[in-house]
């Protein structure tokens, strides 16, 4: 603490800038970003805005852009210590509506939103499930922040109440419209002359998708996801759309497998591995594309691909299926892979680790019931520090640790291999954790983000999911 006590102002700013923030929250199955700007303190912040005077001073800053309301107890504590912070705040999210009452609306709208002076984004979360007399809490937040002078953008994930019928949106931002339909465009239009914009469709019958949805506008609309079944969907709608809307850079397309059509954009991907007799051992899952703006058709590339990965003989397969994808996909940056019915196949850590190496641009990996694959060879589990202490009453628990210590074992040596790697997903829950002990009531699977800390490539993050 001494060392860093003696830098600068300035560079001590810059370090805590670099480790302020916990990474980003991810879907767990491959699929795009969200589009939340919120962000949460890590642990590193919170102990050094505590450390003394000045280091509180750099942090605090840090610690109050992104505030949340969950429920009345935050409302009631902001209003309480607004003045200490309100100056620093620039994000502020705020809880489903369903469990923020009339009260912590009444104080959020007259007495802590004014005190604002710099925030610039709001997101009224997640109102599926909102009670209709909790509909007015949000009209009155959203007419708050609408005429807020420093906010420039709300993200909600529902449609405003009927009432505000009146009002410019053009700061609203819709985080997702989902539908079954491609006549529901009526139902958005009179929103979208108010000036709200769409930041997501999701179609889940895209087989209805027809040329004529390609001259639809949907202002501000960035990427479309579509859930493909046996009816396949046709692409003919694409261009036009394309050529309305420069803001639309990325596809997405869910169920791949499930047709036995291929999508163009991947075609001469499935052709190949028919010729070099690779299919047999792989169906795809879902595929995500991006486009550079400007870009015809033509210009879509992928980013993102999950594989079902079967192997009932026992073979090397993965050995050759991995370098072949990331040959064939140079820009992936999210791969996901799910092993099904691979009952006999084993890989040495370090040699399936080295083939992911060949994924140059690979950000985000997804491993499903792949770790009881890996065969640590000479590699001693036991000489690597315990991820957390044994219960030696508890057979089960006893088994724990070591799961999680391999797992860590192997993640830090795929970090050092892949250099662009920031964040693994493990869901592993055919694992050894507890073979053995279907008879117990008690089990626990490998389950979590494990994500790659600092530059000297340090993994750290894995948590147990139990399952009672």
């Amino acid at each position: 603490m001494q060392a860093y006590l003696s830098l600068p102002n300035e560079l001590l700013h810059n370090i805590i800038e670099y480790i302020a923030y916990v990474p980003t929250t991810l879907p767990v199955s491959p699929g795009p970003l969200p589009n939340s700007l919120s962000q949460r303190a890590s642990p590193e912040l919170l102990s050094l805005s505590v450390a003394n005077q000045r280091l509180r001073r750099i942090c605090l800053p840090f610690l109050f852009a992104n505030l949340k309301i969950k429920d009345d107890e935050d409302a009631t504590n902001m209003q309480e210590y607004l003045v200490l912070f309100s100056k620093f705040t620039k994000v502020l999210t705020i809880g489903s509506i369903g469990y923020v009452s009339k009260t912590a609306t009444e104080i959020i709208v007259s007495q802590i939103a004014t005190q604002f002076k710099q925030l610039f984004h709001v997101e009224l979360q997640d109102t599926y499930s909102m009670p209709h007399s909790c509909a007015r809490y949000e009209t009155a937040l959203l007419r708050t922040f609408l005429a807020h002078p420093t906010v420039t953008s709300i993200l909600v994930h529902k449609l405003p109440d009927e009432t505000m019928y009146d009002v410019d949106l053009s700061k609203l931002l819709l985080d997702n419209a989902r539908t079954s339909s491609a006549y529901f465009v009526p139902d958005l239009e009179k929103y979208f002359n108010q000036g709200m914009r769409l930041l997501s469709l999701e179609f889940y019958k895209p087989n209805k998708l027809d040329h004529q949805f390609g001259s639809k506008i949907f202002p501000g609309l960035k990427q479309i996801e579509l859930h493909v079944d046996h009816s396949g969907v046709s692409f003919s709608w694409l261009s036009p759309l394309m050529s309305t809307h420069p803001t639309l850079n990325e596809l997405w397309l869910y169920g791949v497998r499930q047709h036995r059509d291929v999508p163009p954009f991947i075609s001469s991907f499935i052709a190949e591995s028919h010729r070099r007799d690779l299919e047999r051992f792989f169906s795809v899952d879902c595929v995500g594309l991006r486009r550079a703006p400007g870009q015809s058709v033509e210009g879509w590339y992928v980013i993102g691909l999950s594989l079902l990965h079967y192997d009932k003989d026992a073979t090397t397969s993965l050995l050759e299926l991995l370098p072949f994808v990331a040959s064939s996909f140079p820009k992936l940056e999210t791969f996901g892979l799910k092993a099904y019915q691979c009952w006999h196949a084993m890989y040495d850590i370090g040699e399936f680790s080295s083939v992911l190496a060949c994924f140059l641009s690979l950000k985000t990996l997804y491993l499903t019931n792949v770790y009881r694959l890996l065969n640590f060879g000479s590699r001693n589990r036991k000489s690597v520090p315990l991820a957390r202490l044994i219960d030696p009453t508890d057979t089960l628990d006893g088994l724990v640790p070591w799961a999680e210590t391999g797992l860590m074992l192997f993640s830090s040596l795929l970090a050092k291999q892949v250099r662009t790697l920031e964040r693994i997903h493990i869901d592993d829950n055919s694992s050894y954790v507890y073979k053995g002990f279907a008879s117990r009531h008690k089990c626990e699977y490998l389950f979590g983000w494990i994500h790659v800390l600092n530059d000297s490539r340090d993994v750290g993050g894995l948590k147990l999911k139990h399952c009672p």
